[in-house]
């Protein structure tokens, strides 16, 4: 198994793939930029975590809040038009699943940043949109959700 950080980063990728507007672009990598190609589509990564004990005991269970960051990158025209239905598509299907398949606790949209770019030949941005999960775990055990 893996560290529940990247049972959640997957299934939010499980959950975004397929979208009327990104279709298959979604990719869980922040180390590559974004391809013109691919566009438009979502790239998804963890941006912090912050854990405290909520037991006591040899095998404390963890209270864990996760910071992901989902950006969505568009390219043409009425690109704010464009950024805000990408928004909203990621933001109706990440809201239905809010335990993230009972990975979670809870999950919710903290924020939305919108940058548009300057130096591009056509209209371009993206929009990140951060999203704080709350889940659980022994401390022993990062592998499964409680």
């Amino acid at each position: 198994m893996s560290h529940l950080r990247q049972q959640i980063r997957e299934e939010i990728a499980t959950t975004l793939t397929g979208l009327t507007t990104t279709g298959d672009n979604v990719f869980m990598s922040r180390v590559y930029p974004m391809e013109q190609g691919k566009l438009p589509g979502i790239i998804i990564y963890t941006v912090d975590e912050r854990t405290m004990p909520s037991t006591t005991g040899a095998h404390r269970t963890i209270e864990a809040t996760l910071n992901v960051a989902v950006e969505c990158y568009a390219m043409g025209n009425a690109i704010d038009n464009l950024l805000d239905g990408v928004c909203l598509e990621i933001q109706q299907a990440l809201s239905a699943n809010r335990q993230i398949n009972s990975l979670a606790k809870n999950s919710q949209l903290d924020s939305t940043v919108i940058n548009f770019a300057q130096d591009s030949e056509q209209p371009a941005g993206y929009a990140t949109m951060s999203w704080s999960v709350n889940y659980r775990y022994k401390e022993n055990n990062p592998e499964i959700a409680l």
